[in-house]
């Protein structure tokens, strides 16, 4: 029988990757195919051989090799391709997480084995450009054309001149990317590079007087405006009836311009891209509402029973921001390479100098240039954030602002073209550099504005009008934050419960909004913990205390901060009735006991026997017993005899540390009451209290790994903060300090190949490394005044040894082992301590 089983589980897996493969041959996955067939079409010309030399003939013949070349690198690109999809496929299956884990190691593994063959096969085709643009320049210079010609050439030229920049561009941006994303970049840069190389191509074709040639040149790159028929416009773009909340022109455009075919061919490549971009949204939606109904599920457990289901929602959702960043990433790329398509071509739709409309058109492409380059920054700023969620964010940004770039863009060609210029919708400020309706992310911590204010519009639009957008999720309305319900739990009831009304004036200190809830241990002190719960997303609003007065609430509020909510602030409710604290405090009516209630509030804020008035600790001795009086009750603490502890001032520290903070309190602290812990660290707060912490620590996990201990101790409130030369600052901020001290203190060992007193032209580099250069990427440091070019970049000194080795056999016997820390020269000797 179990053999029957194993057989039956054998034929099953069989039949489902005979599916698979079958499924692929109906539906191949869309892989890039070198430079859109290639469009270089002069070697076929008969004058071919009376515009070069027998000189420049033969090295074109070498070039058309390192094409072929690179072209058997790209069939190996699209083989590890089609291996990753067949892996990707089983993905989808009922898997455990063993298997999962298994088949998700393939897909990354055949993925960079496909970007490192289609990297070498850029890198050939880098080469081979390089030397036919060289050429074709060098021989361009010596015609000139007639007069009938002359704005022709000129366009051409102009077309031909920002392609390469944006060449260049492109490829220095790549260099200090990672493998997958470095070959995108590099074969965009191929495409772009290719295209521009054509455009000399037809110059030689003008030059020449080949009238067909010229004359589909001029059809194409010079349009006559009044050719442009009206009805032709109203068919193709009636805003009227465009759901596209950008009112995109795109369609519309690539007729009036008669876009080139290399061009179009970009544009459906991208279409291609946003399919494969729409079903990872589709994976994030779906993870998305696995998470939301696992905190459905959990919102009725008990505290530790909730953490644990909001743990897998986190997951949930941890997941859903990375295929959803992965998602926004692949339309912003295919945004910008709309954007640059259209900017190559503003040359040949210019309105004539000196009029309004010039101005008019002048403005847009200015403004279309602002936008995209701020859509670089935040695309740089999101590559960097390790966290999902807040690279989601950057990237939205990002999306956000170079739809605006084209909005701006399309306006431009619209003045030319006569088109209805649209009003520009934008989700960015400029001023404020931040897009509207947005969160704030801080310290793992999203702070947002009170929910209670009215939410303004972002977009001015006709209520008839079916408004939505296609490439982003950014609403037009702020209501992610309308108000559901209020919860409330503590160590004598850890379950969340609805929050009862209370009649009067009390005080919350509002903590933060996020994902998690609050720590019953860390705020212990100032419980209860509450909570509000929003209809529209699966963050929540922490508070905590419950406080009669004004005076414990502030010395709440100090002690949230001193954790690290900075942000943190004092909320009120007047019978039930959320309100500012200034109002709430304004309603506050003073009983007679007042006092009384201020003191036992501060006592159980503070975690301790009693609460000292200034004027009695004033005239307190270590050894003194002190009595408090009140109406209600009398509470007496005798303190222990020995010295106030000998602390250190941690505002006076240069350098990054994190402490345990053990407590704030009235009066200061003895060693033995603070447990004869070392080495304390004392400060004053505004209001005069004295806080206690240890340390120090030289990294988070150090300080994480002390924690428990020092709860152990009685210090059950402790917590790890982090101080920067004397400033007190965030974690996550620290824990960057602390990676950057690491970079900075890292060993790592390059070969040497050569040093000179200036850097060398791509022409002597080709010369001297050439042999190099076909393997190896080469890179280069200043190093007393001399430019040193090495390759690798090895933490061990074994596989520079190897690398060396195989240098050397290529005929480089002088190249030598050279180390670094971090970006500074050290021995060999010191490096392998």
């Amino acid at each position: 029988m179990t053999k029957m089983k194993q057989f039956f589980r054998i034929a099953i897996v069989g039949i489902l990757f005979l599916i698979i493969n079958y499924s692929f041959t109906f539906f191949p996955v869309p892989i890039p195919s070198n430079n859109l067939d290639n469009p270089l079409k002069l070697k076929d010309k008969d004058y071919y051989s009376l515009i070069f030399d027998a000189n420049d003939q033969k090295i074109l013949n070498k070039v058309y090799k390192k094409y072929d070349k690179g072209d058997k690198f790209m069939k190996k690109y699209d083989k590890f391709i089609k291996k990753s999809e067949e892996y990707g496929r089983f993905l989808d299956m009922p898997m455990n997480a063993k298997r999962k884990k298994k088949y998700q190691k393939k897909v990354a593994s055949s993925e960079k084995k496909a970007a490192k063959s289609g990297l070498k096969a850029m890198l050939v085709f880098v080469e081979a450009n390089k030397v036919v643009r060289e050429i074709y320049t060098k021989n361009l210079k010596k015609y000139s054309a007639d007069s009938s010609n002359t704005k022709l050439i000129q366009i051409l030229e102009n077309k031909a001149k920002n392609l390469f920049d944006t060449v260049a561009i492109i490829r220095n941006n790549a260099n200090n990317l990672e493998i997958e994303k470095k070959f995108d970049k590099y074969y965009q840069a191929d495409n772009l590079e290719l295209y521009a190389i054509s455009l000399q191509e037809k110059m030689f074709f003008i030059f020449n007087n080949d009238k067909k040639e010229i004359e589909k040149i001029r059809e194409e790159y010079c349009p006559k405006k009044e050719e442009v028929v009206i009805e032709t416009k109203k068919t193709l773009y009636n805003p009227d009836n465009d759901p596209n909340i950008y009112q995109s022109k795109l369609d519309t455009l690539i007729v009036l311009t008669k876009l080139s075919d290399m061009n179009k061919g970009v544009l459906e490549q991208s279409k291609l891209k946003q399919n494969i971009a729409n079903s990872h949204n589709n994976r994030a939606d779906s993870l998305f509402k696995i998470s939301a109904n696992l905190r459905k599920e959990g919102a009725t457990k008990g505290f530790m029973e909730r953490k644990d289901f909001l743990a897998k929602a986190n997951m949930n959702e941890n997941e859903a921001y990375y295929y959803s960043s992965k998602a926004i990433q692949t339309y912003i790329e295919t945004n910008k390479s709309q954007f640059l398509i259209f900017e190559s071509n503003y040359s040949q739709f210019t309105p004539a100098d000196s009029t309004e409309d010039y101005k008019k058109y002048t403005d847009y492409k200015n403004n279309a240039k602002k936008y995209y380059d701020e859509t670089n920054k935040f695309e740089t700023k999101a590559r960097g954030e390790i966290d999902n969620a807040k690279k989601q964010s950057n990237y939205m940004t990002a999306n956000d602002l170079i739809l605006t770039a084209i909005q701006y863009q399309e306006n431009a060609y619209s003045v030319y073209f006569n088109l209805q210029e649209e009003e520009v919708i934008s989700f960015y400020n400029f001023e404020k550099g931040k897009t509207a309706n947005t969160e704030v992310v801080k310290n793992d911590t999203i702070i947002t504005a009170d929910t209670q204010e009215d939410d303004k519009k972002v977009v001015k639009k006709d209520d008839k009008k079916d408004i939505k957008k296609t490439t982003t999720t950014t609403t037009t309305k702020n209501n992610k934050f309308e108000y559901e319900s209020t919860w409330q739990y503590s160590i004598k009831n850890p379950t969340p419960q609805k929050a009862k009304k209370i009649e009067g004036v009390i005080f919350r200190v509002q903590v933060a909004t996020v994902k998690n809830p609050l720590s019953i241990s860390k705020f212990a002190r100032l419980m209860p913990v509450t909570y509000d719960k929003f209809k529209n997303n699966n963050l929540e609003r922490y508070m905590v205390g419950e406080y009669k007065t004004s005076e414990a609430t502030d010395l709440a509020l100090m002690e949230v901060k001193s954790m690290g909510y900075s942000d943190a602030s004092v909320v009120g409710f007047v019978n039930g009735k959320r309100t500012s604290y200034s109002s709430a405090k304004s309603k506050l009516n003073k009983p007679a006991d007042y006092e009384t209630i201020v003191k036992k509030e501060k006592t159980v804020i503070l975690g301790e026997d009693c609460i000292i008035t200034n004027d009695v600790a004033d005239n307190t001795k270590p050894e003194e017993t002190v009595e408090v009086k009140t109406t209600t009750t009398t509470i007496t603490t005798t303190k222990k005899n020995d010295n106030f502890v000998n602390s250190k001032d941690i505002t006076k520290t240069k350098y990054l540390l994190y402490v345990i903070q053990l407590g704030t309190y009235l009066t200061p602290k003895t060693g033995g009451q603070l447990k004869n812990l070392s080495t304390i660290y004392e400060t004053k707060t505004k209001n005069g209290m004295y806080r206690y912490m240890v340390g120090p620590y030289y990294s988070l996990s150090d300080a994480k790994n002390q924690i428990d201990r020092v709860k152990n101790l009685g210090f059950s409130g402790a917590y790890v903060t982090a101080f920067n030369e004397g400033v007190e600052i965030e974690l996550t901020k620290a824990t960057k300090i602390e990676q950057n001290v690491k970079a900075a203190n890292k060993i790592s060992f390059k070969i040497q190949i050569g040093a000179f007193v200036s850097y060398l032209s791509d022409k002597e580099l080709d010369s001297k490394f050439g042999k190099i250069k076909q393997n190896h990427s080469i890179s280069t440091q200043i190093v007393n005044k001399l430019v040193v070019y090495s390759v690798g970049n090895f933490s061990s000194f074994n596989e520079a040894k190897s690398l060396q080795t195989k240098i050397k056999e290529l005929g480089y016997s002088d190249c030598f082992i050279i180390a670094f820390k971090g970006q500074n020269r050290i021995s060999i000797a010191e490096a392998r301590k």
